[in-house]
């Protein structure tokens, strides 16, 4: 699937690869740094993640931000993926949180 954006085109395709990803882990679906390096073509939402609740088919959306279209062909390797185990937290309700070094700090407030 094909479709014209503002100086660049978007593919969805479809992987071939269907998945069932185990209790307790989740697939990161990221681009090929080679495509962002030669082509401009990268992943439309950056980072796909798939929990161990998904069943089915790995389908990835990708944009190529490129004036010179570089269309995928079938065999084309256009992502790649991680298994990573996901810790189970619980999250607790509170009226007032601990102190720390950092404090209420933001970006850029830790000092490097």
């Amino acid at each position: 699937d094909v479709n014209e954006t503002h100086g660049g085109t978007v593919f969805t395709c479809d992987t071939g690869l269907s998945v069932d990803v185990p209790k307790g882990y989740a697939m990161m679906i990221y681009s090929r740094s080679g495509h962002g390096f030669k082509n401009n073509m990268r992943l439309s939402n950056c980072v796909g993640v798939l929990d161990s609740g998904y069943r089915g088919p790995v389908v990835v959306k990708l944009t190529c931000d490129r004036q010179i279209q570089y269309v995928p062909k079938v065999g084309d390797r256009i992502a790649q993926a991680m298994l990573i185990p996901v810790p189970v937290v619980t999250f607790e309700e509170v009226t007032e949180l601990s102190d720390s070094e950092r404090g209420e700090g933001g970006f850029g407030s830790s000092g490097r």
